[in-house]
């Protein structure tokens, strides 16, 4: 420790992390007063269930959007599919804004405030080949898991004052639970695919990359 008292950077990399922590405290905590590292770990919540919110908003969007652009021998089953799927999508996302309250956030509405915060690309405007569309879902899909269990992981080591960390975990693993089977029902959709390219084997191998972590 050098004579000021303070912890001399010893790479960049603790450097990015210690000015992204004061960063997002100078937000919280008002100049002059302590440091409350339980709002800083409530605030950093309640962004990531926000962004988590803004991706299950856009993957909601995508099936309506896939649906209805769906085309081709099976475009019928496929719409079906693709509605289903987004009721299940519409009940998520009341959960998830009714726990962004919970944490002291407010909840996205907005399609503009959406379209800023998700970190799922957005789709060209045109209708897409069925192959495409069916891989643009999966990997919504898996960006969407990730997030929710990397929050699991971290409502289970959390000791916030104030976080309850079951119902985060609870609707983390809700999140996981119905994207997992969404995503085998897109998985047995595309055996009746009888189309052989290469975009049908790249979708097949995200299919299989998406399921085993979690089956």
């Amino acid at each position: 420790m050098s004579q000021s008292g303070t912890i001399p950077p010893t790479t960049a990399t603790t450097r990015r992390q210690r000015l992204a922590f004061v960063d997002v405290a100078s937000r919280i905590v008002p100049r002059g007063r302590v440091l409350d590292r339980d709002r800083v770990g409530l605030r950093f919540m309640r962004d990531a269930f926000i962004r988590l919110l803004a991706d299950t908003m856009t993957i909601r969007d995508l099936y309506a959007k896939h649906g209805e652009q769906a085309s081709g021998p099976c475009a019928k089953s496929f719409t079906l599919i693709c509605e289903r799927h987004r009721v299940e999508q519409v009940r998520l996302i009341g959960l998830l804004a009714s726990h962004v309250r919970t944490l002291g956030g407010e909840a996205l509405v907005m399609a503009a405030d959406i379209a800023e915060t998700t970190r799922i690309p957005r789709p060209p405007r045109a209708s897409e080949s069925h192959e495409v569309q069916i891989e643009r879902l999966l990997n919504a899909h898996e960006a969407i898991a990730r997030q929710a269990v990397a929050l699991v992981n971290v409502a289970a080591d959390t000791r916030m004052k104030g976080f309850d960390r079951g119902d985060t975990a609870l609707i983390a693993s809700e999140l996981i639970l119905t994207g997992k089977l969404q995503v085998w029902l897109l998985a047995e959709h595309l055996k009746n695919v009888t189309d052989t390219s290469a975009e049908v084997a790249q979708t097949a191998r995200i299919v299989g990359r998406f399921l085993l972590p979690f089956c």
